[in-house]
């Protein structure tokens, strides 16, 4: 009895709060919500409608008074109050009960390894301002290496490359803690765009963001495929507006993600460069571990092995590593207090790369 009344009172919980997908694991239950990070408001009073995947079905089809808004971006809060009234929505639904002041939350937060003492700042203020009574910020390598099982216990380093959706994150950690981290605002969303670029320059036809992704899924792959395969897109025709189709191949949706590809593995280079002999000798055994949904982009994990000549390991369950290390840390409070983010401003700052323009 005494611990359902903590639950309720005091419930311990960790949000993933990602630019595309947020996902919520509370203490003892597991991960309990996954949800699209978009929230539909009422342009005329700013009242929520919606949220999550409620939102996103909204998304190019909203109502004259309603505009949805995805106000985390590259993986920062990029709208300060659309951020604390998502997050307090999605808690709420995560919990099963409105959060009163009465209540007092425990969060643990994932928070890119590059990001600035402003950027957490805002972070730790707007889940305050959702509800939570005290917030940890984890690193998202430290969570996503925990999650995916790639943090050796013997002290050697691991590589962790998270493919999110607006950023990947390039990780070097070991059970001490982050050596280092690079991070280039090339991921899912970039590559949607891209080939959303490529068929209006050279069919004429605009897509939306959903056949974008699911252009991606179908025929995307890191390497050519053999047979090439097609797909039926439907969109609207730039010039007349008439809905349309096209058919459209693997070959050309390959030299269109090749451009991403090669850039995330650019970043991965230019980490590797960096590190010291016997970090490298700790990576022949270790090897490189993909997380992310973009991780998910066919024989991606190929071709990481032929660039590099290491291990290549995709996560078990890509898509939750992140919050699957935080809530890992909610059940090992010492961990925890290892891991949490120090309060100053990250070392590495710098080390972004500009957003990917598919013209380019």
């Amino acid at each position: 009895m005494w611990e359902r009344v903590m639950h309720a009172l005091a419930p311990q919980v960790a949000v993933d709060l990602g630019t595309v997908n947020t996902l919520i694991y509370v203490r003892g239950q597991g991960i309990v919500l996954t949800e699209p990070t978009a929230i539909a408001v009422d342009r005329t009073n700013g009242h929520v409608v919606a949220v999550g995947r409620e939102a996103m079905s909204m998304l190019g089809r909203e109502p004259r008074d309603v505009v949805v808004h995805r106000p985390i971006r590259s993986g920062v809060v990029a709208d300060y109050e659309l951020t604390e009234k998502l997050l307090r929505c999605l808690l709420e639904h995560a919990l099963g009960y409105r959060v009163r002041p009465w209540v007092f939350p425990r969060l643990v937060l994932g928070t890119p390894s590059v990001s600035t003492y402003v950027e957490r700042r805002a972070l730790c203020e707007a889940a305050h301002r959702a509800g939570g009574f005290h917030t940890t910020l984890v690193e998202d390598g430290i969570a996503a290496a925990l999650g995916a099982g790639a943090l050796a216990q013997n002290g050697h380093a691991s590589l962790i490359v998270d493919i999110g959706g607006g950023t990947t994150d390039v990780s070097l950690v070991t059970t001490a803690g982050l050596i280092t981290a690079y991070s280039l605002n090339v991921a899912g969303i970039a590559m949607d765009r891209a080939l959303s670029d490529y068929v209006l320059k050279h069919y004429g036809v605009i897509v939306s963001e959903e056949m974008a992704e699911a252009i991606k899924i179908t025929l995307g792959a890191a390497l050519p495929q053999t047979p090439s395969r097609q797909m039926t897109v439907a969109g609207k025709n730039a010039h007349t507006g008439a809905p349309c189709e096209i058919l459209l191949t693997s070959d050309e949706v390959f030299s269109v993600l090749n451009g991403p590809v090669e850039m995330i593995l650019q970043g991965v280079r230019l980490l590797l460069e960096r590190m010291s002999p016997e970090t490298a000798s700790d990576l022949c055994t270790t090897g490189i571990t993909l997380t992310g949904g973009g991780s998910l982009l066919r024989d991606l994990d190929v071709r990481f092995q032929r660039e590099f000549g290491i291990p290549v390991f995709r996560a078990e369950s890509p898509l939750e590593s992140v919050v699957l290390g935080l809530g890992y840390l909610l059940e090992e409070p010492a961990w925890l207090e290892h891991f949490r983010c120090e309060e100053d401003d990250a070392e590495w700052e710098s080390e972004r790369e500009p957003i990917y323009s598919a013209a380019r």
